[in-house]
């Protein structure tokens, strides 16, 4: 932010919240399984940017939800 921006305030946004959700401050939530874009905007519409953020389940993840949710799908 440079010291002479006359509106230093900025818009956090998701793309979809089911998977990453985004605080005012910026700090990212994962939600969910999936992709989705983290926008930052300025509050007068002049500077923008994006980064896409994909949230995966990690290997122990998936024996949790096997052992966990498995019996769901033999019965």
């Amino acid at each position: 932010m440079p010291a002479d921006a006359t509106n230093a305030d900025l818009k956090w946004t998701s793309s979809n919240d089911k998977v990453a959700t985004v605080d005012a401050q910026g700090n990212v939530y994962a939600a969910g399984r999936g992709e989705a874009t983290i926008t930052c905007a300025s509050a007068d519409g002049n500077a923008s940017s994006a980064c896409k953020v994909t949230v995966i389940y990690t290997f122990w993840q998936w024996i949790i939800v096997i052992i966990l949710f498995g019996w769901i799908w033999y019965t």
